[in-house]
């Protein structure tokens, strides 16, 4: 996906230990990537997060995260 002259990369990834799944954002540099944020759904607890791992992020981005990651993600597994 691209905003404002960038691109960036999206992730979809379990993490058992977490019970969650994860929508990872990159921002791909040339040949290096940068994780930017993560979006997880913890399933234990029934919650959504937003983790940044930069200090900043358009908001464009995190809108089109937030949508986008729900939808993929899909609801919480109870089981």
């Amino acid at each position: 996906m691209h905003f404002d002259g960038h691109e960036y990369r999206v992730v979809v990834a379990t993490d058992i230990d977490r019970d969650a799944m994860l929508w990872e954002c990159y921002l791909v540099d040339g040949g290096s990537e940068r994780l930017v944020f993560e979006i997880v759904r913890f399933d234990g607890k029934m919650e959504w997060s937003f983790f940044p791992h930069v200090e900043s992020v358009p908001l464009a981005v995190v809108e089109y995260a937030v949508q986008h990651a729900r939808a993929e993600l899909g609801p919480f597994f109870n089981g």
